[in-house]
Order: C-alpha cells, then structure tokens, then sequence
C-alpha cells in the first residue's frame, strides 16, 4: 500500500491530508485563529459516561462536549488526577510550606559537594560528602564550618545515605562503603568496608536508603546495554540480618514519559543526586536531569 501525507500550510490555517492507494483516508484542518491546540490542558467535568464505548462526554467550556476514550488518559491517569487535585488545593506537605522554603548556605569546603543525607529523617545535623575527598562531613545546617571523619582515599565519590546505623557511601564506578554511624567524630574510620560487585559495571550517581524497607536504591547514569534516550536505569540492593548488601532486581525510568511531559519530542536523561521522598501517599525519584537534546 502506498501512503502519502500532503501538508498544505497557510496564513488561515494548516490542512493535513493522509492518502492511501491515491484515495483520501484522513483530513484534517485546523484554523490558526483557534483558540485551542493539540496538546493543550483542560479542567473538566464529566458529562457523560459511554460504558459501552469505554468513554465519557465531557465538558471544557466549549459549545460541545469533548469525547474522551479511556486509551487517551494515559497509564498515569490516577496520579494526574491526584497531582490535580493538590494544585488546586495548593497544599503544602503536612510540616512545610513549599511557597516559602528555608535556604541555607554550604561551607566553602562543600562548594563540590554531591550528596546529603539526614538520620531517619532528622535535619538537626546534615551528613554530606564532596566528589573528590574520601570524607564524611557533619553539620548543623547554616553552620560557617563543617567537622570531618576520613573513611577512604581519594577518589570521585558521588552520594552518601543513612541505614540505620550505617553510613553508605556511593563511588561512581558502584563501588560502596559501608561504616558505623558512631565513626563520625572520630578523625578516621576504622572499620570501613568497601563492596565493589553489587553493582553492574556503569557509572552511578545517586543513591537513597528506605529506613521501613532496608533497601537502597542506586541510581546509573550510563549503564552498558541501556539507552539513556529510552531508559534509565536503576538498581535496589537488600541489606540482610547481617549488614551486607545483596542486589535484589532493578527498576526503570520512563524516558519516553518524561519527554511527553516535558513536551519534548526526544530527550536523553541523565540521573543525578537521586533520593526518593514520600509526598501524598506516592514515591517519587528525584534528581537533577539535564536535557541533551539531538
């Protein structure tokens, strides 16, 4: 079957035509006065409901109902309308107020900083480590000065969670440092243990400790056999009775998804400074993400 699009571009509008065989199968015609778009967002009320067809009548504001098929409200239809409802509410967090954050400035000493972490929770005393030191620091936040305790040499350290009582260091090549939270304080840890096979080989940048699970979550920025323009990639590591950490399966990010709702026809995402928070009763990967696009 031979298909052509034809696209006909004018001051008053755009037509677009899809012929199959030499017939006309599709047109469309959309004015360049009109007050909507493909792709446009709209808060409305249910009409309507077609059970038979899967489907409901809609009203947006228009003369005429919209017709919404089920297909159409995406895999994410509950979140959406969850997240919807939070921003009409505009409701902050049960502790915080998001329209008025509290900003504090880092000692020179972490001007390269790449991760923190807190205890259970606890922002009494911020836990961070710089990418080039093999140091944990310690501070209470808008402290002029951090103290350190040295767990390692140098090296391109990339994040640091809390489990517990332990201490996790994340190395970009997935190697990871275990040590006892008591360490901190002391000028060196002295029982510091290094695990360098959890982790596929990559290159990693992120990493969380679920305290209510005992898992962390380490993030990769380039991972062999994954396409960072279709997929990112994460991987979950068990800490068992003992202390030791176990890679128990992985989990994916949905570029794609991403990229639709940035409304971005290609996007390549690359995970960084991971951490996952509970907000609403949902978790959510956060993390820097730059856009590289073609």
């Amino acid at each position: 079957m031979n298909k052509e699009l034809i696209i006909n571009a004018a001051p008053l509008g755009v037509e677009i035509a899809l012929l199959e065989d030499k017939k006309l199968v599709e047109l469309h015609h959309e004015k360049t006065d009109a007050s909507f778009a493909v792709g446009d967002l709209y808060l409305g009320k249910v009409k309507k409901l077609i059970p038979g067809l899967n489907a409901a009548f809609v009203d947006v504001g228009f003369e005429k109902d919209a017709f919404l098929h089920y297909t159409d409200l995406s895999p994410y239809a509950r979140s959406l309308l969850k997240f919807t409802q939070i921003s009409i509410n505009d409701n902050s967090p049960a502790g915080y107020d998001l329209n008025k954050p509290e900003k504090f400035s880092m000692p020179p000493v972490l001007l390269e900083i790449s991760g923190i972490s807190f205890k259970e929770g606890n922002s009494n005393i911020l836990y961070s480590e710089q990418d080039e030191e093999g140091k944990v620091f310690y501070l209470k936040p808008g402290d002029a000065k951090a103290q350190h305790t040295k767990f390692g040499k140098n090296g391109d350290y990339e994040d640091i969670a809390i489990c517990d009582d332990k201490i996790i260091i994340l190395k970009s090549d997935g190697s990871l440092y275990f040590f006892s939270l008591s360490e901190i304080g002391k000028p060196d840890a002295t029982n510091v243990k290094e695990y360098k096979n959890i982790l596929p080989a990559g290159e990693y940048e992120g990493l969380f400790c679920d305290n209510k699970t005992k898992q962390l979550y380490a993030l990769c920025k380039s991972c062999k056999d994954i396409d960072a323009s279709k997929t990112g990639r994460g991987y979950i590591i068990s800490i068992t009775s003992t202390g030791e950490p176990v890679q128990n399966g992985s989990f994916n990010i949905p570029v794609k998804e991403i990229a639709a709702m940035a409304n971005e026809k290609k996007i390549k995402v690359i995970c960084t400074k991971g951490t996952i928070i509970q907000l609403v009763g949902y978790d959510y990967i956060a993390q820097n993400i730059f856009y590289v696009f073609p």
